[in-house]
């Protein structure tokens, strides 16, 4: 994608969606960090179409309005904190020529996003934070599902380029 015209029609195009799908996330409970994990998707498509400086954009765009649009700013935090950036930083650290090096350092950029998460919404709201597991258990499955979230993205966006090069798009 060449033209600034281009970027910015495909920025506002993404974030429109990944908007949309974080206000399902405030009407739709059971599915939440699900839809909030498919608006980190638009993030992914922007940098995979439109470079580093369209995922920057498109995760700029949605952090701010969902900041300001959203019923429950919790799901936009989540958002911001521990998704929607994710895409952007996994183009660098792909760079990586060591796999485990690569791994460890996603590890520890998505970890680092889920206890800053964490110790927000504890600071905030100290009296209402009841958690049915312990946090060393919520952290285990939260990698487990980091891991299948990058194998999807990855699996994701090679799939749809595929797609787009025979249909020459």
């Amino acid at each position: 994608m060449k033209s600034a015209t281009k970027t910015v029609a495909l920025v506002a195009v993404l974030s429109a969606i990944a908007v949309v799908l974080l206000m399902l996330s405030c009407v739709i409970p059971m599915v939440d960090l699900t839809l909030i994990v498919a608006a980190s998707f638009c993030t992914a498509v922007a940098v995979w179409r439109g470079g580093v400086k369209a995922g920057i954009m498109t995760f700029a765009v949605v952090s701010l309005l969902s900041l300001i649009l959203l019923p429950d700013k919790t799901k936009a935090v989540g958002y911001i904190l521990m998704f929607g950036y994710y895409p952007v930083v996994k183009l660098f650290l792909e760079r990586i020529k060591s796999q485990p090096v690569e791994w460890l350092l996603k590890l520890a950029v998505i970890n680092a996003g889920f206890f800053v998460n964490y110790a927000l919404f504890r600071l905030a709201f100290t009296a209402q934070l009841e958690m049915d597991a312990p946090l060393w258990l919520i952290a285990v499955f939260y990698n487990i599902a980091f891991i299948l979230l990058d194998i999807a993205i990855t699996r994701v966006v090679y799939f749809l380029a595929k797609k787009l090069q025979k249909m020459r798009l």
